[in-house]
């Protein structure tokens, strides 16, 4: 299909997002498991202890936390990760755990870094700093709509992402960007010296290297295609179960009239 092997992409289920059941969130982890992608399963916050259990059970390979704004959370999230895979922590050795940087205070955080102390059955290659570029553009420029286009904004807002990414990259971190991730976006990225190691696009997140700038847009896209059959699938699965329980009700109704 492309030059990226599936093993090395994440599919984000997004849970939340989507507000999914877990047959939703299970048709995804089988559609993960069936192509050989890594499955991400969202989190709801630093704490949220049935949503990690949940991530726990569907074998997770990764873990996606929301609007982190403090090392307070991101220690939170550790002791989180510990309670839950306390009898298995070597399982996590391959992990990754995203954390979303969405705001101001989001970026603030991260010049404190240096002075976090992992958990023991953590490494920093465990950890990835995604930059939300909408999210902290609808911050920084005090946006109320969502209905803008990042690359609007892109020439003031990239500059600071990237000092950030310069400084992740300097200290070993992992770092993916995304949101307005366009092929114009995209271009740009390539044009730039400074290297993330993720690029998400939707459901999923794509591995880049510099060797794999050629490739890039083709390969985005061709995953924005897939997504798009995802998509579809999870629609015609939500609308059948709706279906079902409206014809159900309609029944019940006339049955009691």
């Amino acid at each position: 299909m492309n030059s990226i092997h599936n093993s090395e992409v994440f599919l984000n289920a997004s849970e939340h997002l989507f507000n999914l059941g877990l047959s939703e969130t299970l048709m995804l982890r089988n559609y993960a498991r069936n192509h050989k992608f890594k499955f991400c399963t969202m989190i709801g916050g630093g704490e949220s202890m049935r949503d990690i259990h949940e991530a726990s059970n569907l074998n997770s390979e990764a873990f996606e936390f929301t609007l982190i704004e403090s090392i307070f959370a991101l220690n939170k999230i550790f002791s989180a990760i510990n309670q839950v895979f306390i009898d298995r922590l070597e399982t996590l050795k391959d992990a990754k755990i995203f954390i979303n940087i969405s705001t101001l205070d989001g970026l603030e955080m991260l010049t404190d870094l240096e002075n976090i102390v992992l958990p023991h059955f953590l490494t920093k290659s465990n950890i990835v700093f995604n930059f939300d570029r909408r999210s902290i553009t609808r911050t920084f420029k005090k946006i109320k709509s969502s209905n803008f286009e990042y690359i609007d904004f892109e020439d003031e807002i990239n500059p600071i992402i990237y000092e950030k990414i310069i400084y992740l990259n300097n200290i070993n971190y992992l770092t993916s960007i995304s949101g307005g991730v366009s092929i114009d976006s995209v271009k740009k990225i390539l044009d730039e010296d400074v290297l993330v190691n993720y690029i998400k696009t939707g459901l999923f997140t794509l591995p880049y290297t510099l060797n794999k700038k050629r490739d890039l847009i083709k390969e985005i896209k061709s995953y924005q295609i897939i997504e798009a059959k995802i998509l579809r699938l999870m629609k015609d699965s939500l609308f059948n179960r709706f279906d079902y329980i409206d014809k159900r009700q309609m029944h019940m109704v006339n049955y009691l009239l």
